[in-house]
């Protein structure tokens, strides 16, 4: 025991020695061999390090001593033949090569020292990529498969693979690193299976067959663009149907029948799209008695279920299942049956079921005999309070607390004579690391108690009563379920913040955003909706303090990005918000609204060749969003550089942006291209439905025509016959509002 106590405190002094922070200069240089203890002594871990980066020779140890890993590092980074040991078994299971960090080589061994397999790697763009051989080894030392990869792809060539008694499994063709040709499968016995054709890697047009080991057809299927197209077949060995599915596009569409042997039907069912159609359905034993019988509408399950069933050790059907649906869920009563052979159907559970959730109540549950089995009460369709669960001879099997649904609390399980044989503990459906389990006489077995900072003393003992083995393990699961619990509160915040936001009040939105962070100070989605609220307040310059905040937090977040940028816009700074775009793509390239917010940056900037293609760009990865045809509407409409300005055009996507989503914006932007356009007439009648869309626009249009020299009123956003002959007069000189 003093041995122990000395290596722990040996590894606790380590620790303070290369953990605490310097205030004075630089943090302490780091030189030599660094040890690590299990909380049993045992050495764990023995680094080397040299100028504060490892440098030299690497062990890891399991607790019982043996070794785990080894390797070296150079300058901070994995070098040279790294091994890994198996836990169990304790043979070299791993051998990996490295350059500079890199991973170049990896092989496999099992516990006969045999090789499975290895795969060589190079680095493409910083990325691991395989290239060269890549071969597998069956367990009996036999060849499986051998491969070739360039850079991430297969080279072109022959591929084949063997079973582990050296039979050819299959043959198979690449071309530009896909599959192309002939593929030839064959059967363990060395009897052809399937034979495919490939064009580009998807399986060619056209009928194909699988037979089987013994040679007769089994399968017919076919294929259409490399997915299962029309009718497939599955055959019995006497060459009878067994069954006939439709496929379409590789979703079952049309008839699914199967067949017993004497070729009457056991289901026939019909599916529409994957999901079966509307309609009533039975299916059937092979003896031809009713199996089940149930109704579906509007795709969903609807009216009554009816399961039926073999008697136990008997040959008489019953019925099993009783269910109510309604519009795919459980409604009603829903109950089920059981019977012997010789005695009557008894009812095993019995539930009532609310548009798919058990009304609240207490249900119990009964075994084979007609013994209680299960007691339990369900609240808002969940169990609620104490489950009870028995043996069949009436005794307490086990009780567990619920808690909305969720174990909490101790579950206790017991023997058949009433003695408690385990405990386990739950907190909210998270089960903790503490347990007690008992001998058939009642003694403690094992013991797993928590002493505090995340530190468990687990203790076993004999028959007798002898403590056999003690020992101290680290388990953060009670951090964790702390961590959770302040997320959860803190997304009640947010929540909360995300409706007075929709409402605009930004003052209880913040408010609300102040008391998530004080919870979980580190929340950078917490920062991002700060952001978007002051953003929304045109408080610009705090919003971009929060989006930094975010981004400071989690370095990927591309929506804080995005929306950074969408302040530095609002500010008139294009160029930083356009670097913020620019990330924004680099960590999702794929996300249509930062291509439409930087094409819109581009274009106040003047950069119209930018722009069109940003905006291309995010109509092809979203081709329903509509502000993108409204932003290459507009600046085809008014560009300043008169060279990019189109009418039809502006008026093409103008018009298809409104067919998308209709608002004064865009009505807008429409006036604007039939302007450029030249259809006068079309453009004044459509800047008045701009005004009784919404009036705000009233006081713009006002402002733009003084600056056009159109009008001379007030611009105090009441429309008068003077502001539609203002807009009648600028619109005939070609000028836009």
């Amino acid at each position: 025991m003093r041995n122990k106590i000395t290596a722990i405190l040996i590894a606790i002094t380590l620790t303070i020695c290369y953990a605490l922070p310097v205030f004075a200069g630089q943090a302490p240089v780091q030189n030599g061999e660094h040890k690590k203890y299990h909380f049993s002594g045992q050495l764990e871990e023995v680094t080397t390090y040299s100028n504060s980066k490892k440098h030299g020779p690497y062990k890891h140890y399991y607790s019982g001593g043996k070794i785990l890993t080894e390797g070296q590092y150079i300058n901070g980074k994995r070098d040279g033949i790294w091994k890994i040991y198996d836990s169990s078994d304790y043979y070299l299971e791993l051998e990996r090569s490295y350059q500079n960090g890199n991973l170049t080589w990896e092989k496999k061994y099992n516990s006969r020292a045999i090789l499975i397999w290895e795969n060589h790697y190079t680095q493409v763009n910083g990325k691991r990529k395989r290239h060269g051989l890549r071969k597998f080894w069956h367990h009996n030392g036999k060849v499986q498969f051998e491969e070739k990869y360039n850079n991430g792809k297969m080279v072109d060539g022959t591929y084949k693979r063997y079973r582990d008694n050296g039979v050819l499994a299959s043959v198979k063709t690449y071309k530009n690193g896909t599959l192309e040709g002939e593929a030839v499968f064959y059967h363990k016995n060395a009897k052809l299976k399937k034979k495919l054709i490939y064009k580009k890697g998807k399986i060619a047009d056209g009928l194909f067959k699988e037979f089987t080991k013994k040679g007769s057809l089994g399968r017919e299927i076919n294929y259409k663009n490399g997915k299962k197209d029309g009718p497939y077949k599955q055959y019995y060995s006497d060459g009878t149907i067994h069954e006939l599915i439709t496929y379409k596009n590789d979703i079952m569409h049309g008839k699914n029948i199967r067949y017993k042997k004497n070729g009457n039907p056991i289901y026939d069912y019909v599916y529409e799209n994957g999901k079966l159609a509307d309609g009533s359905y039975k299916e059937y034993f092979s003896n031809g008695e009713l199996k089940k019988e149930f109704t579906y509408k509007g795709r969903e399950l609807d009216g009554q279920y009816k399961e039926y069933s073999k008697e136990h050790m008997g040959k008489e059907i019953y019925l099993k299942k009783f269910y109510h649906y309604l519009n795919g869920k459980q409604h009603g009563e829903n109950t089920e049956y059981y019977k012997k052979k010789g005695k009557d159907t008894i009812v095993l559970r019995k539930y009532i079921y609310e548009k798919g959730k058990i009304v609240d109540g207490r249900y119990t549950e009964y075994g084979a005999d007609g013994q209680l089995a299960m007691e339990v009460t369900y609240k808002n369709g969940v169990k609620q309070g104490q489950e009870k669960k028995y043996w069949y001879n009436g005794s307490v099997y086990r009780i567990v607390t619920y808690i909305n649904g969720k174990r909490h609390g101790e579950e206790t399980t017991y023997s058949k004579k009433g003695v408690i044989k385990k405990v386990i503990y739950f907190h909210h459906g998270t089960q903790l690391p503490e347990y007690k389990s008992y001998h058939a006489s009642g003694s403690p077995l094992r013991i797993v108690a928590y002493e505090g900072n995340h530190v468990y003393v687990e203790k076993k003992y004999n028959k007798t009563g002898k403590l056999t083995y003690e020992e101290k393990k680290t388990n953060t699961i009670r951090k964790k379920i702390e961590v959770k619990e302040k997320t959860a509160k803190a997304k009640s915040y947010i929540n909360k913040a995300l409706n007075l936001r929709k409402k605009k009040d930004y003052t209880g939105a913040l408010s609300e955003i102040d008391k998530a962070l004080a919870i979980k100070p580190g929340y950078s989605w917490a920062y991002s909706i700060q952001g978007l609220c002051y953003d929304e307040n045109n408080q610009l310059d705090k919003a971009v303090l929060s989006f930094s905040r975010a981004i400071e937090l989690s370095p990927k977040f591309q929506g804080a990005y995005n929306n950074r940028g969408n302040a530095y816009k609002k500010q008139g700074n294009y160029d930083q918000a356009i670097k913020d775009y620019n990330k924004t793509i680099e960590l999702k390239p794929d996300y249509a609204f930062a291509y439409n917010n930087r094409g819109v940056s581009y274009e106040k900037q003047g950069n119209y060749d930018q722009a069109i293609k940003d905006y291309n760009k995010t109509i092809e990865l979203k081709p329903d969003y509509a502000d993108a045809y409204n932003s290459l509407g507009w600046l085809y409409a008014t560009a300043k550089d008169t060279n990019y300005r189109n009418g039809p055009k502006a008026v093409q996507f103008a018009s298809k942006s409104i067919s998308m989503k209709e608002n004064a914006g865009s009505i807008d932007t429409l006036a604007a291209a039939y302007t450029e356009d030249r259809q006068y007439s079309k453009a004044i009648e459509t800047y008045k439905r701009v005004m009784e869309k919404n009036n705000a626009f009233i006081k713009s249009y006002q402002k733009s025509l003084k600056e056009k020299g159109c009008y001379s009123g007030p611009t105090d956003g009441n429309r008068t016959s003077e502001i539609d002959k203002a807009i009648e007069a600028c619109v005939m000189q070609g000028k836009y509002l």
